[in-house]
């Protein structure tokens, strides 16, 4: 078997027996190949017979198959032409973590957050109908995900419709925290009704498949005679399963048969996280998105400091153990965003959602409207699902919801649909809402207390690593001096100050056009909206220069507003450094700072750039 080759039409012709063999090859290297690259494991190991089953059933690309999110795509890509490049993967310059319309014409769709694969397979399938084509359209979607409101929308729309196409439930009981909610506990139902498992079983091996379907009509009236009628049936689709999602041969025939049905169909299939790695069974949380481990024992790096995550959880337990009313949410996401702790201190307190972001907002709001102190924790890229709530609800009534943004500023390796960018201009167009960044714990801790001393919408700010140290006491949300100098000040957020720093003294060192060499100062901003403008204004009066730079996109950012102030007054000279107006794809942070002159010596070479200009 050549890994370089597109594998899909071999993988045809082989037995239940071959694909089982290539199942075991393939969840082999991949134990190796993330170990190195780091990724989704856990999603991706338990989907690898599923994702075998659809390429012997299913004749892709004509057939269209939509994975969603994407975490659990890694055999998809090893079977469609990329196997020989997983080393690769979300590496700078290399494969994506995701799946890819670019990368393989397998890839029906570039997914970005969870929830949406029946509403892009439904659109698909209605443009297939329009056009008169005959292809089938699959989506595939795990548990966790159709806590989305959007999935229940898409079942709800396209079950009414009655257009002929598939979902396949991946149903893992996990979504990146474990799944809860009442949609989980009626898949658990699904799941354990042994009295109705042991009648297919039985029928299975009484009858060929051909028989066990021509005996759909008697097995459908003892099915609800056994249990209740599933949701997705009252919806408007045909109901099948629970199905073995380890079982090759048993998913071949039952999506081979569901293929030839003229109606919405759901597949409900049964997998384990981790399948085939025992680690990332034990663990499937750790291992859903891991960093570097050992391919056999399965441990990893220990950290030798704590992440951003990790300290707001501690600070956030300290302030709850002295406040009643302080809550936490968070949104599928508990041990990811360091809440893990809290939950176990103040598990009354503590509301997991699932992943349903709007509903985390407007949750907060409920709470907050009855005297509550909700706080809720919320990875950049994913709050901005919930923007609607945010505005339209907390922020115009002024009510006390403090988020803590976590994963804020570019991220790295998943790439555009997960780097934290958009943020400050998003949450910057919101009347009366606060943005705070910390650059360090202490600094992190006072800003807490000060959001909820106002008692007013805040958003507190955080990146993926860890906390800095600065040679200055912690920070209350003031603007504050790190470095001090005379001619050119550099106002950063904290996410950039390091690299701030570093900037200011390589550009000490260099002479600009004939003039001596500058005085560089550098000012963390702390907190980016409202802008102090007294501040601002004594820095366009004190300094030749003045530079901002974000861990954010330019447009739309607090430097912007530094320089519509300037421009009001007619004071100053001001270079604005951000991200551009561009999806930022996967990469290392220290690569794609580098790549897209957000570094010390890519931000040194654009000050000379500027200031050389106006010399």
């Amino acid at each position: 078997m050549n890994k370089n080759e597109d594998l899909t039409k071999q993988i045809k012709l082989m037995s239940p027996e071959e694909m089982k063999s290539l199942a075991s090859e393939i969840k082999k290297d991949m134990i190796e190949t993330v170990s190195n690259t780091g990724g989704h494991l856990a999603s991706s190991l338990g989907a690898v017979e599923l994702t075998i089953a659809i390429y012997h059933v299913f004749d892709s690309p004509k057939d269209k198959i939509v994975w969603d999110v994407g975490h659990q795509c890694y055999a998809s890509k090893m079977l469609t032409g990329r196997w020989d490049k997983m080393d690769t993967l979300r590496q700078y310059g290399g494969i994506s973590g995701f799946p890819k319309r670019h990368e393989s014409v397998h890839d029906a769709d570039d997914p970005g957050h969870s929830g949406t694969s029946i509403s892009i397979a439904y659109g698909y399938a209605k443009a297939r109908d329009l056009s008169g084509d005959d292809y089938s359209c699959v989506a595939v979607i795990g548990d966790g995900s159709l806590t989305a409101g959007v999935s229940m929308e898409a079942l709800d729309a396209a079950g009414d419709c009655r257009t002929p196409f598939i979902v396949i439930l991946n149903d893992n009981r996990m979504s990146i925290s474990k799944s809860t909610g009442s949609f989980s506990k009626h898949l658990q139902k699904l799941r354990t009704s042994n009295l109705y498992k042991n009648f297919k079983t039985n029928l299975k091996r009484v009858y060929s498949p051909k028989g066990v379907h021509r005996l759909s009509v008697i097995r459908d009236k003892l099915k609800y005679s056994l249990l209740p009628k599933s949701i997705f049936e009252e919806l408007g689709f045909k109901y099948y399963g629970p199905v073995d999602g380890h079982d090759i041969e048993s998913l071949t025939n039952v999506l081979r048969f569901v293929k030839s049905l003229d109606q919405p169909v759901l597949v409900h299939v049964i997998t384990q996280k981790g399948n085939g790695f025992a680690p990332a069974m034990e663990d499937p949380t750790k291992f859903h998105g891991v960093g570097k481990y050992d391919p056999v024992s399965g441990d990893t790096p220990s950290a030798d400091e704590k992440s951003w995550s990790d300290t707001f959880g501690e600070i956030l337990v300290e302030l709850a153990s002295k406040d009643p009313d302080i809550c936490a949410i968070t949104a599928a996401m508990g041990e990811s965003t360091g809440l893990a702790e809290f939950a176990k201190a103040y598990p009354d307190r503590f509301f997991d959602v699932g992943i349903a972001e709007q509903h985390a907002a407007a949750f907060a709001e409920g709470l907050a409207l009855n005297g509550k102190k909700p706080v809720v924790a919320i990875y950049s890229t994913f709050l901005q699902r919930a923007y609607d709530q945010i505005l339209s609800e907390i922020c115009l009534q002024d009510l006390p919801v403090i988020f803590a943004v976590d994963r804020a500023g570019v991220t790295g390796r998943d790439g555009e649909t997960h780097q934290g960018i958009y943020d400050i201009a998003y949450l910057y167009s919101m009347p009366g809402m606060t943005i705070m960044n910390p650059r360090d714990r202490g600094t992190m801790e006072n800003m807490f207390r000060l959001a909820l001393e106002l008692k007013t919408p805040v958003a507190v700010r955080y990146p993926k690593n860890c906390p800095g140290t600065y040679p200055v006491p912690a920070g209350n949300g003031s603007p504050q001096i790190i470095r001090e100098g005379s001619d050119v000040l550099i106002i950063s957020d904290a996410n950039m100050l390091s690299e701030c720093i570093k900037c200011a003294g390589e550009l000490e060192t260099k002479v600009i056009e004939g003039w001596k060499p500058l005085s560089y100062a550098v000012c963390d901003i702390g907190i980016l909206k409202p802008l102090d403008l007294e501040f601002i204004d004594r820095a366009l009066t004190l300094y030749k220069y003045v530079v901002t730079v974000e861990d954010g996109t330019a447009d739309g950012g607090f430097g912007q507003r530094v320089s519509a102030y300037a421009a009001q007054t007619g004071k100053g000279k001001v270079l604005n450094i951000g991200w551009p107006d561009a999806f930022i794809e996967h990469g290392s942070i220290s690569e794609l700072r580098a790549a897209y002159k957000m570094d010390s010596r890519g931000i040194a070479e654009r000050i000379i750039s500027f200031i050389g200009g106006r010399s």
